[in-house]
């Protein structure tokens, strides 16, 4: 798939109500700002102590915030506005670097919540505008590698959901739809160790007992990844399989999506053979 690059409205100045309809249109039909959006919500839900509005800030500053939303004056006026950082008419006619700039001033003498200052973005227009790759890498980096005890349930529950978006056919270009990741791809990514020594052996059985009655009922279709899965939920599979598991998914999902980090290029070796 082609490289990811944020989008850009081909002329900003029409109105506030036309970019808003450009930016859905985009969305609508690109999967890969769906999921991202979707685990962005995900996240928040969860409260993990990886993921927290602190981190967040941290690692995705309001002044780069604000100037993904170059473009947009309209959402950058609601974002201070809703935040009581400013009045509404001076706040639209700001610019990103001064609105960071009071925001940080606000956040950093506790006049804002930070809680309050993540959720004031919407993860829609995150995705959007901002650099959806370098979010969809900063969860990769945050998600511990094994289940922490006391939020073991939500990592899971979040896998599981993350599993099944991936596997969602959405909308395409042509009015076709396509998940992001086949079944096939999502069998080829799990950790084959973790599969056979790490999910209980019952749902093996029941994938051989469903393997065999297909055979039997179905002798001409083939019995695939898709099957497997029916059986092996991605609920079922993340109640087994830690994040370390679907390592091989993640980065599939990541070529899909065109998040491939760019490889360092080498430089070109002049030709030393000695001159005539």
């Amino acid at each position: 798939m082609a490289k990811f690059v944020p989008f850009v409205h081909k002329d900003a100045t029409i109105s506030d109500s036309d970019l808003a309809a450009e930016a859905e249109t985009h969305f609508g039909l690109t999967p890969a700002l769906q999921f991202v959006a979707e685990l962005l919500t995900a996240l928040r839900e969860g409260e993990f102590p990886w993921w927290t509005p602190e981190k967040r800030r941290a690692q995705f500053s309001a002044t780069v915030r604000m100037e993904a939303f170059a473009q947009r004056r309209d959402i950058r006026q609601r974002i201070v506005v809703d935040l009581k950082a400013m009045l509404p008419k001076a706040a639209y006619d700001k610019s990103p670097e001064d609105q960071a700039k009071i925001l940080d001033e606000y956040l950093d003498s506790r006049d804002i919540n930070v809680g309050d200052f993540e959720n004031a973005f919407s993860t829609r227009e995150l995705v959007i505008y901002g650099d959806a790759r370098e979010l969809y890498n900063q969860f990769k980096r945050s998600m511990p590698s094994s289940y922490d005890p006391a939020t073991a349930g939500a990592q899971k529950a979040l896998l599981a959901k993350i599993l099944t978006s991936l596997l969602t056919e959405r909308n395409i270009s042509g009015g076709k739809t396509k998940p992001i990741l086949s079944a096939w791809d999502v069998m080829d990514g799990i950790d084959v160790l973790a599969w056979h020594t790490k999910l209980p052996s019952e749902v093996r059985v029941a994938a051989h007992k469903a393997w065999l009655k297909k055979g039997k009922e179905h002798p001409r279709e083939p019995f695939n990844a898709t099957d497997i899965l029916t059986v092996a939920t991605p609920e079922l599979l993340t109640t087994n399989l830690d994040f370390e598991s679907f390592v091989g998914v993640f980065l599939a999902a990541e070529r899909v999506m065109g998040f491939e980090q760019e490889e360092p290029k080498t430089p070109a070796v002049e030709n030393l053979s000695p001159k005539a």
